[in-house]
């Protein structure tokens, strides 16, 4: 089952969640990485990305704390939201229904 953090437990695991985005935001900045916004381009890193912070907006309304914010990360945001968008994601997508459903199992 999943493990959920709460009080003073949650607070230390977000920091530290947050404190990787931060990474991550500025490794993108810094680097070449380019925001995928055509279905031709997307590669390995988009799919990491993907599968890892795509379904932020669920996880957000089942866990009731923000984990994805554009004003701290946002050319993480950007990119997240610019992928999920993309037909092919939104085709091989599980629906929100189906994704909060699950979450609400695995939190039990």
């Amino acid at each position: 089952m999943l493990k959920v953090f709460r009080g003073e437990e949650q607070d230390k695991a977000l920091e530290e969640y947050y404190a990787k985005l931060s990474v991550l935001e500025d490794g993108i900045n810094s680097s070449s990485l380019g925001i995928t916004s055509n279905i031709n381009n997307i590669g390995m890193l988009d799919i990491m990305i993907v599968i890892t912070l795509g379904a932020y907006k669920v996880q957000e309304e089942v866990f009731g704390f923000k984990l994805l914010e554009a004003e701290k990360t946002p050319l993480l945001y950007s990119w997240v939201t610019t992928l999920i968008e993309l037909p092919i994601v939104k085709g091989i997508t599980p629906s929100h229904d189906k994704v909060v459903s699950f979450l609400l199992f695995l939190k039990k």
